[in-house]
């Protein structure tokens, strides 16, 4: 995606809009995963008590993962499993919150020189990250 800013004081306000957003689902996945964590040791100590009482251990339901060309899709699946996945997620938001707050750190110190030129900025985007920043007299 392509997007035009008027001056870099609406680019560092976009930047600080993404920052806001990411966050927020930063804390709302955190929250999840934490019950789901609270679910996979809850599903792990009725294994074992099973298991201690001569009892085979095994699933009641076992995740079915159908792996498309563009996608993933997963039937049921165990709360240790979505656990991996919610991990990775978290993983990259917190790639892109890193990346977008050392982005906008380093606008913040040129801002005053960048509003002096009578430039148009055009900024590709990758998945709503500046990728490229084009600063056009």
């Amino acid at each position: 995606m392509i997007r035009e800013f008027s001056n870099v004081k609406d680019l560092i306000g976009y930047i600080d809009s993404k920052l806001m957003d990411l966050r927020k689902e930063f804390g709302e996945v955190i929250r999840y995963v934490e019950e789901l964590r609270r679910k996979a040791e809850a599903q792990k100590k009725i294994s074992s008590i099973l298991t201690k009482l001569g009892a085979e251990a095994r699933l009641v339901t076992q995740a079915v993962e159908i792996d498309l060309k563009s996608v993933k899709i997963a039937f049921n699946p165990s709360a240790e499993y979505e656990l991996r996945y919610y991990e990775r997620y978290i993983e990259d938001l917190n790639q892109k919150i890193n990346k977008l707050a050392s982005m906008r750190k380093d606008l913040d110190a040129v801002s005053t020189e960048l509003s002096e030129l009578p430039a148009r900025i055009i900024v590709m985007l990758k998945d709503d990250i500046p990728d490229l920043i084009i600063l056009k007299l």
